[in-house]
């Protein structure tokens, strides 16, 4: 596999999973109005449980295929597409937390 189509796995993996946190987190923020005030064990038992979900899915969207590449034998592919990974996620925050910066 080529550079530029590790790079493109790469961001779109990092993408998703930009958008995976941004749907999580306003869950977490109109949780109130969904789900009510809670007056049972049942809200930290519903946040932990989505928070171990989240840690699955998250490190599969990052993970996963580095991991991947790493078993099949392509360790420098492997190790590229996880820094691309991760690099990739970083450059979104970074812009996320700009905009969020300049729109207070």
């Amino acid at each position: 596999m080529n550079r530029s189509t590790i790079a493109a796995y790469s961001f779109f993996q990092a993408l998703a999973a930009a958008i995976y946190v941004a749907a999580v987190g306003t869950l977490l923020f109109h949780s109130n109005e969904i789900f009510g005030q809670l007056q049972t064990p049942l809200g930290p038992i519903a946040f932990l449980m989505l928070f171990s979900l989240s840690a699955a899915i998250m490190a599969l969207l990052l993970a996963g295929r580095p991991i991947y590449l790493y078993l099949e034998g392509r360790k420098r592919e492997s190790i590229q597409t996880a820094l691309m990974n991760v690099g990739f996620f970083f450059l979104i925050t970074f812009i996320f937390l700009l905009l969020v910066a300049y729109m207070l």
